[in-house]
């Protein structure tokens, strides 16, 4: 954006020009909170500044509109597709996050040292996650065979397909864009393809209509169906407090608890060994 920008005079970036940043940044049709992410806010942020020091005026920037966020778990069926569907080396972070409700920035930097198989846990540190806590995360039997198929032991618990570790981030980014788009394509998540050109040629791309934290939310409301504990949702999650959960207390039925079991691996006999419920 620097780059667009250049020397361009405070008093001369305005709707119109952030208008023209956006078509000449982002790709066609970015969603509206790319937009304001990648190009209001900063801009924003940096004649506030200018305004503050008696540089230039204060900006008189519109965001465009921006759809409530809210929380729609994917049901259980879906999910199953996906982790089937999935391209073989993405196929454990999508076991991942359907089993633990990790974050992606928190699963990108989890390293082998911070794990243990025999007691079925995995310690997420402070400097990884978003409230700055340790948490603890308990391993459903599906992320404990998951985890142990891996073939490695060392470093990043999560790798590419060229077996090199994610970058670390807290949203994946473009990482894990190709994959992630791969699978909800296969899996049936509804989507639109994203076309634009290229030196004259014709580009396509599948947007999907969810991204990975989605299933973050989608565990989220599984956890409710299975343990009707919001104060343990808080704390596994690692939510700051009961409010933020509440709207996972019936966002899916019940009746999707036996499937729901199924993917995370609780079979009677390993309930009986557990805290589960």
């Amino acid at each position: 954006m620097t780059e667009h920008f250049g020397d361009t005079p405070l008093d001369e970036i305005n709707q119109a020009s952030v208008g023209v940043a956006v078509d000449a940044i982002l790709r066609p049709g970015a969603a509206a909170s790319t937009v304001v992410r990648n190009i209001i806010v900063p801009v924003r942020a940096v004649m506030s500044h200018a305004a503050w020091m008696g540089w230039g005026p204060e900006p008189r920037i519109k965001s465009p509109e921006l759809e409530e966020a809210t929380p729609k778990p994917q049901t259980p069926e879906t999910v199953a597709l996906m982790i089937e569907r999935a391209p073989p080396a993405f196929r454990p972070l999508v076991v991942w996050f359907a089993c633990t409700g990790c974050r992606v920035g928190e699963t990108l930097t989890l390293d082998w040292a911070q794990v243990d198989l025999s007691a079925r846990l995995a310690i997420l540190l402070p400097e990884t996650t978003k409230a700055g806590k340790r948490r603890v995360v308990d391993l459903y039997p599906a992320a404990v065979a998951m985890l142990a198929a891996l073939p490695h032991r060392e470093g990043r618990v999560f790798r590419r397909v060229d077996r090199e570790p994610y970058r670390a981030s807290d949203n994946g980014g473009g990482q894990l864009r190709t994959p992630w788009a791969t699978t909800c394509q296969r899996a049936g998540v509804g989507g639109r393809w994203q076309e634009w050109k290229v030196a004259g040629r014709p580009k396509r791309r599948w947007i999907p209509e969810i991204g990975p934290h989605a299933l973050r939310h989608t565990w989220a409301s599984w956890h409710h169906v299975i343990h009707k504990d919001l104060l343990r949702l808080r704390d596994d999650g690692g939510w700051a407090s009961v409010g933020q959960v509440e709207c996972y207390a019936h966002s899916l039925p019940g009746h999707h608890a036996a499937s729901i079991r199924q993917i995370w691996g609780l079979t009677p006999q390993w309930q009986r060994n557990s805290s589960v419920a």
